[in-house]
């Protein structure tokens, strides 16, 4: 089976990551992982804006991660796909967003002031905004990461796709069981990560698959389908 880690972040542009993106890499190698997520943190008051940047610094900014890592994976022989972890100002929830273009991020400047609701209703497939952003519509995976810390707020199932019923961190009261169970009560996907900032984070969580994923629409459609299994540890 392929191991992937799909909750990972690098210390060039999550202030909470210890691990640059080419040490992510060979980590992940070392631990037998064929490919990883880079879900760095998009946060208000972070990028709302960053440092007098304008909105597209911004965005360029927040890629430096996954496009670090994307050229150490390259090299070294590791897949690396590209996500985000996103806040809104709405509450402190985190979201593991997979599928969201370039394109929709610069057209929606000062993303995070939106709801989750708003969010969801613009990256539907059948939103008018949404294919105005793609000419042919959004396949956007939304998850709710750790939905039972502290200080997080449950949402409206309609407005998720999944959550992640595994997270690995240490250093936070996941409540794993009570996500796990939240999910099964509202048929929602239910996904594992290591929440990978710093190394003891490795090889703690994350997904198995029987294929090789190919790309990362390859990667929604597999979590969509529920073709994986989790990696708890």
């Amino acid at each position: 089976m392929y191991k992937y880690n799909i909750h990972t972040h690098t210390s060039e542009v999550s202030p909470c990551g210890m691990m640059t993106a080419e040490e992510t890499v060979l980590e992940h190698i070392k631990t037998g992982f064929q490919g990883i997520i880079i879900t760095d943190h998009f946060w208000p008051g972070y990028v709302n804006p960053r440092r007098g940047m304008s909105w597209q610094e911004t965005c360029d900014f927040f890629k430096q991660g996954y496009l670090a890592a994307k050229e150490a994976g390259d090299k070294h022989g590791l897949d690396v796909f590209y996500g985000m972890e996103l806040r809104f100002e709405e509450n402190s929830n985190d979201y593991l967003v997979f599928g969201l273009p370039d394109e929709f991020v610069l057209a929606h400047e000062n993303m995070t002031d939106m709801s989750l609701a708003d969010f969801r209703k613009l990256t539907k497939a059948d939103s008018a905004d949404a294919n105005q952003a793609t000419s042919g519509g959004l396949d956007v995976l939304i998850i709710q990461a750790h939905p039972f810390r502290d200080w997080m707020t449950r949402m409206p199932p309609e407005l998720l796709d999944g959550v992640e019923v595994f997270n690995a961190n240490s250093r936070h009261d996941n409540r794993n069981a009570s996500s796990y169970a939240f999910a099964c009560e509202h048929d929602l996907i239910g996904t594992s990560g290591s929440d990978y900032h710093q190394l003891d984070d490795i090889d703690r969580g994350g997904i198995l698959t029987n294929h090789k994923i190919a790309d990362l629409a390859d990667f929604i459609a597999t979590l969509r389908a529920r073709d994986f299994k989790n990696i708890t540890f």
